[in-house]
C-alpha cells in the first residue's frame, strides 16, 4: 500500500517541504515495525503511539506479522512527525479495517495521540501540495493551507466517516432511541 505524506526539511537553515511516498508491507515473522529510508529517532519511535492508538479506538495492530515501512526517497532524512498518520492509514486499510474509500488519494499528514487523537504538527510555514491531492490531517492545518482540499480527522475513528467526495468529516450515525 502506498501513500504519499509530507517530510520537513531543514537543511542549511531553511524550513521547506517535500512530498514523500510511504510504502506499508507485511512479512511473517513476529511483530516488529521496520522504518525504511533514512527515518530519524523521533519517527522509530512512532511505533507505540500507533499501537496504543489503534487499541483505544477498537483496531487490532498486526499481531502476527512484521510491518515495514519503507519512505522514499531514501536519500533524503525523515524528521517530520506527521508522517505517522500515513503509515496508520496504511496499516488500516491492509487489515481491512481501513476506509472503504482509496487513502492514496489523500496526503496523510498528522500526529497522532495515544488515545488515537490526531494533530496537524506546528509547521511554522504554509504547506503546498499537488493539486489532485486532498490534505488529510487533524485540527490546526487550516492557518497552513489555502487553496487546497482539506480533510479534518479527529481521530482514527473518524475515519469511517471521511466523505471523500466532499472532503469533510460525516457525523457519526445516532443510534436509534
Amino acid at each position: 500500500m502506498k501513500l504519499m505524506s509530507l517530510n520537513q526539511n531543514n537543511n542549511s537553515g531553511f524550513n521547506c517541504w517535500s512530498l514523500i511516498q510511504v510504502e506499508v508491507s507485511f512479512i511473517p515473522g513476529l511483530p516488529q515495525v521496520h522504518f525504511l529510508g533514512h527515518a530519524d529517532a523521533a519517527l522509530k519511535e512512532s511505533v507505540f503511539r500507533l499501537k496504543s492508538a489503534f487499541r483505544q479506538c477498537g483496531f487490532e495492530f498486526p499481531k502476527t506479522q512484521q510491518v515495514v515501512v519503507n519512505l522514499t526517497p531514501q536519500h533524503i532524512k525523515k524528521i517530520s512527525p506527521g508522517i505517522e498518520l500515513a503509515v496508520a492509514l496504511a496499516i488500516l486499510k491492509m487489515t481491512g479495517q481501513g476506509p472503504e474509500w482509496n487513502p492514496s488519494e489523500f496526503v496523510g499528514y498528522g500526529e497522532i495521540g495515544l488515545n488515537g487523537e490526531i494533530k496537524f504538527p506546528d509547521a511554522g510555514k504554509p504547506v503546498q501540495i499537488p493539486a489532485h491531492n486532498k490534505l488529510l490531517s487533524g485540527p490546526g492545518f487550516e492557518k497552513y493551507m489555502e487553496g487546497f482540499s482539506l480533510a479534518h480527522l479527529r481521530d482514527l475513528e473518524s475515519l469511517h466517516w471521511l466523505d471523500k467526495t466532499e472532503s469533510r468529516i460525516l457525523q457519526k450515525p445516532v443510534a436509534a432511541v
